[in-house]
């Protein structure tokens, strides 16, 4: 009931998880911790971030990818961002 088996869509994180990649989530580890990688809902998307936390109160959500801006997410918009479980492995196509 807790782990699930996700499949990644796009490319944001990589080298670390690719297209396709089966992910390994825990629904029970919503408590963003730095630096590691969750499931989140921002508005309408499902995304597969990395979560900072600013000393503003605010997050930061990060991608892997070299180049890709990270999205802020300010401390009275923290209400609506909702962390589904944590990345544990990502496993790709042989």
């Amino acid at each position: 009931k807790e782990l699930v088996m996700i499949a990644a869509a796009g490319d944001s994180m990589k080298p670390k998880i690719h297209d396709g990649d089966l992910m390994l989530v825990n629904l029970k580890d919503t408590r963003p911790r730095d630096e590691l990688i969750y499931i989140v809902r921002y508005g309408d998307e499902l995304l597969v971030k990395k979560i900072v936390r600013e000393p503003s109160g605010a997050v930061l959500l990060t991608s892997e990818e070299e180049g890709r801006l990270a999205q802020r997410v300010r401390a009275e918009e923290l209400p609506s961002l909702q962390v589904h479980g944590r990345v544990h492995f990502a496993f790709g196509r042989v």
